[in-house]
């Protein structure tokens, strides 16, 4: 069907979304990947029908947030989509990964590193494995949905477009608009990373409860969402350019960030009462993201406890710097839209200042 005929049929929302992610490859498709494509994104629209989210047409891992029209939008790679799950399958298939989740057994001792331009990969041999990495991987989109959403409730668009006139937030791509400003870019994501981690979080423990996914009581809400950021965090050290590059584009390092959540977390989603040290040892993929290193040629490094004191440091002085600007647009936007803002922050309400004082 030629294009034109096919966007005839799509919805308002299809069409403009369509039209301003084109140059990135427009709409997935049908706007689905499937069922787990269709679930997680009627999720999305739910928890914030203010904001339209789809897939975007591109292989690559990345997400944007983005206003057009004056409406708001997230377009999530559907390579970021398949990605993640096949990662996930990758890592269940091997039999000394979290070995408590069904039958470890089942599963082969051989070492395959992800394939991260074949979408096609290994997955567990026992289904009760195979059903959790599709959970796990589930929660690690939630987190990557409540990060670009974060963009949007705190305003951080609507800063950059008041601002540099930037109306999308493509993590990769920003930086570069904005020249030399690379603490700044690294202060928003930190921002967008510790209220998504945390809002995730909340989310996260309410859906485990609710929803029968027995195949990870083994791990409890708290382990499976720490094990779900670690991954997607993860992920980002094998996809995103070599350190140097990264350090151009203001990026800060996917470790730096992890530890920036495990931080906010363990404040605000009371992660750490749930865990114990010896369990969040064991849950750690360090030993699978070096074996992805290496198949790669890839260095794999850990930044040190005075890089990461010197980054926090050079953050908040950035941020305080925007606060109350941010604060006022935040204003505004929850003014426009009949909300409010709520404290200590709820999922979906309006949170989004609950977390200021992790900047002082």
């Amino acid at each position: 069907m030629p294009r034109r005929m096919a966007m005839l049929r799509k919805s308002k929302d299809e069409r403009l979304f369509d039209r301003t992610f084109r140059g990135r490859g427009g709409l997935w498709g049908d706007g689905v990947s499937g069922t787990m494509g269709s679930q997680f994104l009627h999720l999305c629209r739910t928890l914030a029908p203010d904001i339209y989210v789809n897939f975007i047409n591109d292989r690559s891992f990345n997400a944007v947030a983005a206003l057009a029209n004056r409406r708001e939008l997230i377009g999530i790679n559907i390579g970021s989509f398949e990605l993640v799950h096949n990662c996930f399958f990758n890592l269940l298939s091997r039999r000394d990964c979290l070995h408590e989740i069904g039958d470890g057994n089942a599963e082969s001792s051989e070492i395959l590193p992800t394939d991260f331009e074949n979408p096609t990969v290994r997955r567990p041999n026992d289904p009760v494995r195979a059903k959790a990495a599709i959970d796990l991987a589930f929660c690690a989109l939630v987190i990557l949905y409540m990060h670009e959403r974060s963009h949007i409730e705190l305003c951080h668009i609507a800063f950059l477009k008041e601002q540099f006139g930037v109306a999308e937030y493509c993590e990769m791509q920003i930086a570069s608009q904005l020249g030399t400003r690379p603490w700044l870019c690294r202060t928003l994501e930190k921002d967008a990373d510790v209220s998504g981690a945390v809002t995730s979080a909340r989310f996260w423990k309410c859906w485990y409860n609710s929803v029968n996914l027995t195949h990870l009581e083994p791990l409890g809400w708290a382990r499976s969402w720490i094990i779900a950021a670690q991954m997607l965090f993860w992920i980002m050290e094998l996809v995103h350019p070599p350190r140097n590059d990264q350090v151009v584009l203001g990026h800060s390092a996917p470790h730096f960030r992890l530890v920036s959540v495990m931080d906010a977390v363990s404040k605000y989603a009371e992660i750490p009462s749930a865990l114990t040290e010896q369990e969040l040892q064991h849950d750690k993929l360090i030993p699978w993201i070096a074996t992805q290193c290496s198949a790669l040629q890839r260095p794999f490094l850990m930044i040190t406890d005075d890089a990461i004191a010197q980054q926090t440091h050079s953050l908040n002085a950035t941020y305080r710097s925007i606060a109350d600007r941010l604060e006022e647009l935040q204003d505004a936007r929850a003014k426009q839209k009949g909300t409010t803002i709520d404290r200590p922050g709820y999922p979906g309400s309006g949170w989004a200042r609950p977390f200021k004082e992790i900047w002082k």
